[in-house]
């Protein structure tokens, strides 16, 4: 139930225009607003305690340059546990696998990667009562994390703990990603620099759901900031 359509390009605004373009959608005039309107939050949560310092600073470099551009950047704490959301969006995601790609496990090893093994045979043990409780619970606490940021347009998050592993058995860690696809708002990757080693560093930015054009304008006036700034 979590997968949707996503969009890759070479920036943000190709990534935005090729939303816009696949949308049966009027663009309204008065959807682009300036910095000043625009209310950013920086989300402070326990869950980014494990991340790789050098993101945290890349993080806090881009805050400086968009507020010392004119926008309202606020450094804020989640309402809800992010960690506690990403266990149960994970449970709904494992339990959903065992149902449908149960048949997987009958795959020789080397065709079906181990954790996506692993993954289905975790699901297996849950039950459609837990998975019914899970989304309920899902349902709260989406609707009281943003009943508390309702002045807030536009959120900036680490993608991921630390950068690109090396190799190609995995893509990297998927836990700051999955609070965001299970509060159901629209996400868009930002670069935001390189680590010491020359590896990307990327942040997602967040918002509100049905609110995707709103979104995709402003997060292209967020990227046009940076790379000028």
């Amino acid at each position: 139930m979590f997968d949707t359509v996503g969009f890759y390009g070479w920036s943000v605004a190709d990534a935005v225009a090729l939303f816009e373009a696949t949308q049966k959608i009027t663009i309204k005039k008065d959807s682009h607003k300036n910095e000043q309107s625009v209310r950013l939050v920086i989300l402070e949560d326990n869950f980014f305690d494990q991340t790789n310092p050098e993101i945290l600073s890349a993080r806090d470099i881009i805050a400086e340059k968009l507020s010392s551009s004119g926008y309202n950047v606020s450094y804020l704490k989640s309402p809800i546990s992010l960690e506690t959301l990403s266990q149960t969006q994970m449970l709904m995601v494992e339990f959903e696998l065992s149902r449908i790609h149960a048949n997987l496990l009958e795959f020789d090893v080397e065709e079906v990667s181990e954790k996506l093994r692993e993954a289905i045979s975790r699901g297996g043990n849950f039950t459609e009562n837990d998975y019914l409780l899970a989304r309920n619970q899902m349902e709260k606490t989406r609707e009281l994390f943003f009943s508390n940021f309702n002045t807030t347009d536009i959120f900036l998050i680490p993608t991921t703990p630390d950068t690109a592993p090396e190799g190609l058995k995995w893509t990297g860690d998927p836990r700051f990603i999955a609070p965001w696809t299970a509060l159901g708002g629209p996400i868009i990757s930002l670069p935001g620099g390189k680590d010491q080693s020359g590896m990307p560093i990327g942040f997602m930015l967040a918002g509100f759901p049905g609110d995707d054009i709103n979104f995709g304008r402003v997060s292209c006036q967020l990227e046009e900031k940076l790379i000028n700034s």
